[in-house]
């Protein structure tokens, strides 16, 4: 299939393979930086989250020991990293979340060819995700020759769980 990331793992004596992730501490296992609020090791906090609308917990993960949690009650509230990408290259975001209450915003952004951002966002709503781990995905391009950035929002009050975070390289 075009345009689509191919997720793969071919074990010949020892060795392996498989797509690079572009994203760091995807899972999250990598612990945490800062007083609370907490920012995952490799993320910043976005806006100005108040103690505890941001942490690394160990209580909820879809793999691993380890995921996010955004609890705010403000919009835009989260966490980013920025992320490099190739010029004229299309890419998969994946990511498992677990939305309790209120929404969740993804927002990911490439370059076009001058390196305006061009936003591509995604709404994990509690009523539709039903408070369990499940797993959501996007495609983007990025035109030019530039990086971008992949935001975990609150869209107004949310408490959610994130984790292993993904952006593949099509084939």
């Amino acid at each position: 299939i075009p345009n689509y990331p191919v997720e793969m793992t071919v074990t010949r004596g020892g060795g392996g393979i498989s797509a690079r992730n572009r994203v760091l501490n995807a899972g999250f296992e990598g612990g945490k930086t800062g007083n609370n609020p907490y920012a995952p090791e490799n993320w910043q906090l976005h806006a100005t989250p108040s103690a505890n609308e941001v942490d690394v917990v160990t209580t909820e993960k879809h793999s691993g020991a380890k995921s996010v949690r955004i609890n705010a009650n403000t919009e835009s509230e989260g966490i980013f990293q920025s992320i490099s990408f190739n010029a004229n290259t299309s890419y998969t975001l994946k990511f498992w979340a677990k939305v309790a209450s209120g929404t969740l915003r993804a927002e990911w952004r490439v370059s076009d060819a001058v390196g305006n951002p061009v936003i591509s966002e995604m709404r994990v709503i509690a009523a539709a995700n039903g408070n369990v781990w499940k797993e959501y995905r996007m495609q983007a391009t990025n035109v030019g020759a530039f990086g971008g950035n992949l935001y975990l929002l609150a869209s107004g009050a949310v408490d959610c769980y994130v984790d292993d975070v993904q952006v593949l390289q099509n084939t």
